[in-house]
């Protein structure tokens, strides 16, 4: 029942991490790590 939304989910999460290397993460906070990560996906939206 879930397979399908859930792989969806999945490729998009890994997309995400390639496009902005989300794993190689720099930041000295929590705070830091959330606010890069908010600043990509709101470029990615807009």
């Amino acid at each position: 029942m879930f397979r399908k939304p859930r792989k969806r989910i999945e490729t998009l999460f890994s997309q995400l991490c390639d496009q902005f290397m989300i794993r190689r993460n720099y930041a000295k906070s929590f705070d830091g790590f959330k606010n890069r990560i908010l600043s990509k996906i709101m470029a990615l939206i807009v």
